[in-house]
């Protein structure tokens, strides 16, 4: 079976019919994902995701305060590595409650954005 992104006929019809999450805003990470896995390999392409998902785990321990999930999900599926770990850099260091911990991730992920 050929992935999605390496078949001859790239893009297809059948693109548009695999639905991203309809309730994320995914910044249409499906066809931007098969585009980089027909350009790059999957192999590439799947070792960025492991190190995306081990990333997201991380904030998912560490920050979110019982109301960031969305929020989080929607930040590593729409930022590059570089911006990922730039935000998870500047937030080692955190310390604090749950709900202290999650705002000032909030302010770290404002603040690189706007760089």
């Amino acid at each position: 079976m050929v992935q999605c992104g390496l078949c001859g006929e790239f893009p297809c019809s059948k693109l548009g019919k695999m639905s991203d999450f309809g309730d994320l805003n995914t910044n249409h990470a499906k066809e931007k994902n098969s585009r980089r896995i027909a350009a790059e390999g999957f192999a590439h392409w799947y070792a960025e995701y492991a190190k995306r998902a081990d990333l997201l785990t991380v904030a998912l321990e560490r920050y979110n305060n019982g109301r960031m999930k969305r929020f989080l999900c929607e930040l590593f599926i729409q930022q590059d590595m570089e911006t990922l770990w730039e935000i998870m850099r500047q937030s080692e260091s955190l310390r604090g409650t749950p709900k202290e911990n999650g705002k000032a991730f909030q302010e770290i992920v404002r603040s690189v954005l706007l760089k």
